[in-house]
């Protein structure tokens, strides 16, 4: 599987403060003096970005995350895993995944449904185990339906 990741940000303003963020941040991370002084004062530094307490439980709370992705594949699907397509993928999607603050609320929902998940729904993952992705092990559970009871949208729409 191909992928590539990108990010869209708001503003060519907000790409300029971001490259000149990351510059800064590079320079100060290649020596231990800085790297001393963004542990020490790591709001003064980054301009309140982060903070040595982390978000308030209201930031938390408030807080959403939007994660859109684009995918190329073909509508025939394959008789068996080992088979290649021999054509151009000729279908288009888009999946847009709504849910609460990334990095609290969303990760814990995400690892205790799919912990459940596999206790509860082991006749349905499979059989081999191994490193699976979580596309391949939930493929036939309920882990979306889960997902969507506490909150969680998924949009698919067909972009041909």
């Amino acid at each position: 599987i191909l992928s590539h990741g990108y990010v869209k940000l708001s503003s060519f303003f907000t790409g300029l403060l971001l490259i000149m963020f990351a510059g800064f941040f590079g320079f100060m991370t290649s020596f231990s003096f800085g790297r001393y002084l963004l542990a020490k004062y790591p709001s003064f530094l980054t301009a309140g970005v982060f903070s040595s307490t982390g978000p308030t439980r209201k930031q938390v709370m408030e807080g959403s995350t939007t994660f859109t992705l684009y995918g190329l594949g073909w509508k025939e699907k394959l008789s068996a895993p080992t088979d290649q397509h021999t054509t151009k993928p000729d279908t288009r999607i888009k999946l847009t995944i709504k849910g609460p603050e990334p990095g609290y609320p969303l990760t814990a929902m995400c690892m205790v449904q799919a912990g459940l998940t596999i206790l509860q729904e082991q006749a349905k993952l499979p059989l081999e185990g191994g490193v699976l992705t979580p596309g391949v092990a939930f493929a036939d559970t309920s882990l979306k339906q889960r997902l969507e009871k506490r909150g969680m949208t998924f949009e698919f729409k067909a972009l041909n």
